[in-house]
């Protein structure tokens, strides 16, 4: 069976998308350096039960590491998922430089042992973040965006790099842009987790603006889908987006948490981030055409799966 490196592997799409690959019988080389952007032991707790699967060898190492590659080599590997990557948008206002330095390095790394072993496939995971305030929906071949934070510049940057790399060396690429991505293992700098935990625990939530900013909430098993259906596909280059193509208000996403938890949440008021945009929302008529991807996962049933994970794991 084919070996598919998975960068990123121990987060919360890498740790859904390597099972997926497994119960698929893919064979799958996770790479990831627990960094401590969050703490590192949640990571390693999504990973723990794939340490004693025969299918899934584990890499402790930064993609920029320069014996990697080497190694990689001798492995053996057939495709490349790259996930790894700085996140945060707001965390990137403060500390702009390591986005820009880390997410871009990792990226040609991945690219030159690609281009270096004649990988078959490269996937590339962008963001909805990417179309700034764009018109709605989100449509891949909008050129009037305009990215509002260093994470989605450096996001979009990385996307010219791989069209590049494409050209140059002829490596078959897709970029798929995720939109709001969340479901079990979701990280706890997110507002699922925070909210869940905040409300769960009695204590107030921070409810930036008025509530009516909509977000596209695509649940973690549809994403993996996309991300194995591109993976597969024929698709020379392309951008892609995978998203659920209906917005949610703040107001309704904390409504259903509530609902599903039971309990009413505490609400602290704040301004809108400058580097939140209004609504994501994206338009999936080329994944649907291209990639057979159809979302089915609605935002209660999503959340249900969210809510049990959250209480048999919380940390």
């Amino acid at each position: 069976m084919e070996k598919i490196l998975v960068t990123g592997c121990a987060g919360f799409i890498g740790s859904n998308l390597t099972d997926s690959l497994i119960a698929k019988n893919y064979d799958v080389i996770g790479i990831d350096n627990f960094n401590d952007y969050y703490n590192p032991s949640f990571k390693r707790s999504n990973i723990r039960h794939l340490l004693r699967n025969n299918k899934f060898h584990l890499l402790e190492k930064n993609v920029t590491n320069n014996k990697l590659q080497n190694t990689l080599s001798i492995l053996g590997v057939d495709r490349i998922i790259h996930l790894a990557a700085n996140p945060g948008v707001r965390k990137s206002l403060q500390q702009p430089l390591p986005y820009y330095k880390n997410n871009i390095m990792a990226l040609i790394s991945m690219l030159e042992f690609a281009k270096n072993n004649n990988i078959k496939k490269f996937i590339f995971t962008s963001s909805s973040s990417v179309y700034g305030d764009a018109k709605t929906p989100f449509k891949e071949d909008d050129t009037n965006i305009s990215q509002l934070n260093p994470y989605a510049s450096s996001k979009f940057v990385c996307e010219k790099i791989c069209k590049a790399y494409h050209d140059m060396f002829g490596i078959e690429i897709i970029n798929l842009r995720f939109f709001s991505v969340y479901g079990p293992r979701g990280r706890p700098d997110m507002a699922p987790y925070l909210f869940m935990k905040s409300i769960i625990d009695n204590k107030p939530i921070e409810k930036f603006g008025d509530g009516t900013m909509g977000r596209d909430w695509t649940f973690v098993d549809d994403i993996n889908n996309g991300i194995i259906s591109a993976m597969n596909s024929k698709i020379k280059y392309d951008t892609i987006n995978l998203g659920n193509s209906q917005p949610i208000s703040l107001n309704e996403f904390i409504r259903t948490i509530e609902s599903i938890t039971q309990k009413k949440a505490t609400i602290k008021h704040m301004p809108k981030p400058k580097a939140d945009v209004n609504t994501t929302y994206a338009n999936i008529t080329k994944a649907k055409s291209l990639l057979n991807y159809n979302p089915s996962t609605y935002l209660k049933d999503g959340i249900e799966k969210f809510y049990q994970w959250f209480i048999k794991n919380k940390r």
